[in-house]
């Protein structure tokens, strides 16, 4: 991982092997200062660390740093080698149940039911000290498959104001990737014009198509807050 000196850095939620599946509560936090002259380097395991959101990492690294976490029950392969964490994604948003749905409906995710034990949401809130998300209604979604990453839409007040720095390309042209260009042109554009038709209609914009002249065609699009996002 190669970080630049005085680029903001955003969060990762990694959920302990114990942790309910897709809830993020009771992780750790741990800020990591690194020091003028320092290096981070190898793979880190970190189950148990949320890295805090907006630090900002400084200086010029030069001295590796690692950790060996492999004495932590079920993280490590029997050769030493370190399991895929599981996380979430985390968007800041000021209407999560809007997004919520949007997405959900997007990806082929559904909205995520409450815990077990719990009739709603706001239940397992205020169970759990959250009053000050009682009454949003859904904020997360879930691939119904189990396969993708949860996404948890985090109420936030502060407006959109600038590009962001991660954004969702939602493949549907066909082919096992974007990569794949054993689908013909011609349908893998028909294909995206339809999608992007599809999710206008769900309150999507459309901006304009992206990679004019090459063999690759996607269409630039923004959610209904704004967040802008590809359809390939």
């Amino acid at each position: 991982m190669a970080v630049v000196p005085g680029v903001l850095l955003d969060h990762v939620d990694v959920h302990p092997p114990h942790a309910h599946p897709g809830v993020a509560v009771g992780v750790k936090e741990r800020l990591v200062q690194v020091p003028a002259g320092d290096r981070l380097a190898g793979a880190f395991d970190l189950p148990q660390v949320a890295m805090p959101s907006r630090q900002r990492a400084v200086g010029r690294f030069t001295r590796p740093y690692s950790w060996h976490t492999c004495e932590r029950p079920g993280r490590c392969r029997a050769d030493g080698s370190v399991m895929p964490a599981r996380f979430q994604l985390v968007i800041d948003c000021k209407d999560p149940e809007l997004l919520a749905r949007f997405w959900a409906a997007a990806l082929g995710y559904v909205l995520e039911p409450p815990p077990e034990g719990f009739a709603a949401w706001d239940d397992w809130r205020r169970d759990v000290g959250l009053s000050d998300f009682v009454g949003i209604g859904a904020d997360s979604i879930v691939d119904p498959r189990g396969e993708g990453p949860r996404i948890w839409f985090h109420a936030m007040p502060d407006a959109k104001v600038v590009k962001n720095r991660l954004h969702f390309d939602v493949h549907a042209s066909g082919g096992r990737s974007t990569l794949d260009r054993s689908v013909p042109f011609a349908a893998r554009k028909e294909r995206v014009d339809a999608e992007a038709r599809r999710l206008a209609d769900l309150g999507a914009t459309i901006t304009g198509r992206l990679g004019e002249g090459l063999d690759h065609y996607a269409m630039g699009m923004q959610d209904p807050e704004g967040n802008e996002f590809d359809i390939n």
